[in-house]
């Protein structure tokens, strides 16, 4: 019973499918349809453009703060590089005097002033090498950014060709569609002519009268009525041709029978058409 009512169901949404697809295939064929289908379309292409430009404008705005961030390292890096040679000048300078002085390098190297020095110089320097490698780090940051915009550029490119080519399409596609209606009203006009009513009933007319001559000739052959008119014919001709040769005997223009021959019983002889004497 419940695979029953599956079935019975599943061919419900199946005839319902065939329905919707064959009612979307009719308003597809629609030219106005077809341009609003083609203008969402475009829509969604040119919203799709858009995000992809906010997004490599953002990548663009971090590469900007990579740059700006990597100049101001720079200048420090600069600053702390001039500190070092500072503090080494310093320390030399007062290693330069303890020597001259006369003061062992021991006592030199504790030298409060030249500790300093050295103490200054090993702050810059590390600050320096935490400086370059941050720099370095911001530069390596800067060529992926600049790799990513140059690629969703040429995406942003293509797109912007793809739209262009969809805005195109779309006018032909209308066109097309417009031509495909005209031309199947057309095909649909000369059929309906081609198979106009009219022709069939007048064949029809005409099989009828056909019909109707063979049944008269046939009815008068098996009636005799052909035999009839023959035999009328004859008989006309017949009669005819005795009136004739009587005509002749009266005004003395037929042959002259003995009196022995007239008394013998008469043959049937053909009657001989009297012709007159030429003047």
């Amino acid at each position: 019973m419940l695979r029953a009512l599956r079935r019975f169901f599943r061919a419900i949404a199946a005839v319902l499918t065939g329905r919707i697809d064959r009612a979307a295939d009719d308003v597809s064929t629609n030219p106005d349809a077809v341009r609003a289908e083609y203008t969402s379309i475009i829509s969604e292409k040119k919203q799709r453009l858009q995000i992809a430009m906010d997004a490599v404008a953002q990548i663009m705005a971090l590469r900007k703060q990579a740059e700006t961030r990597s100049e101001r390292l720079t200048a420090d890096l600069q600053q702390k590089r001039k500190l070092m040679e500072g503090a080494a000048a310093m320390a030399k300078k007062r290693v330069a005097v303890l020597r001259g002085q006369g003061v062992t390098p021991e006592l030199i190297a504790k030298d409060p002033e030249v500790v300093k020095c050295q103490s200054a110089y090993a702050d810059f320097k590390s600050t320096a090498e935490a400086l370059e490698s941050e720099l370095a780090n911001l530069e390596d940051q800067s060529k992926q950014y600049t790799t990513a915009i140059n690629n969703h550029k040429v995406q942003l490119e293509a797109l912007q060709r793809q739209i262009s080519e969809i805005e195109r399409e779309s006018h032909e596609a209308v066109a097309d569609v417009i031509s495909g209606v005209e031309r199947k009203r057309a095909a649909d006009l000369l059929a309906r002519i081609s198979t106009d009513p009219s022709s069939e009933r007048l064949q029809h007319m005409r099989d009828i009268r056909a019909k109707v001559t063979s049944k008269a000739e046939i009815s008068e052959a098996l009636a005799g009525t052909d035999t009839a008119a023959q035999e009328a014919e004859f008989l006309d001709y017949a009669r005819n041709n005795v009136a004739d040769s009587e005509f002749a005997q009266l005004v003395g223009l037929g042959e002259q029978k003995s009196d022995a021959a007239q008394q013998q019983p008469q043959q049937q002889v053909p009657d001989q058409k009297v012709k007159l004497p030429e003047e």
